[in-house]
């Protein structure tokens, strides 16, 4: 179980690298904060943070492979065209690593997941 796990993590990181390699037909605008584009990441990340949990059982290394992880993705992006680095989105990435994981920590000491 604890392999497939990680494959889950592994498969959902490629799907937000794949999903940060496609160009934007504008360049975005990085001096202010988009409410939007931010509830997106936090969603994103979250999803990442609970698999992450879920994969590893250590609220310290799924943190920290999330938040580096999406520092990883904003560096990446610096090199896409019309995409740039971002440090609103980088925070945006970490609340939402931090909140996945500390959900999947209440669902499951709620005994709501039964899949763990």
């Amino acid at each position: 179980m604890k392999i497939n796990s990680w494959v889950l993590v592994l498969a959902y990181m490629c799907l937000i690298f794949i999903l940060s390699s496609f160009p934007l037909e504008f360049p975005e605008v990085v001096d202010k904060l988009d409410p939007t584009k931010f509830s997106l990441h936090v969603v994103e990340y979250s999803i990442l943070g609970l698999l992450l949990f879920k994969a590893s059982r250590n609220f310290k290394a799924s943190t920290l492979v999330g938040m580096a992880y999406g520092l990883s993705d904003e560096i990446h992006q610096y090199f896409v065209p019309f995409r740039t680095f971002s440090l609103f989105d980088w925070m945006a990435d970490i609340i939402g690593v931090i909140l996945g994981v500390l959900i999947f920590m209440k669902l499951r000491e709620r005994k709501i997941l039964t899949f763990y």
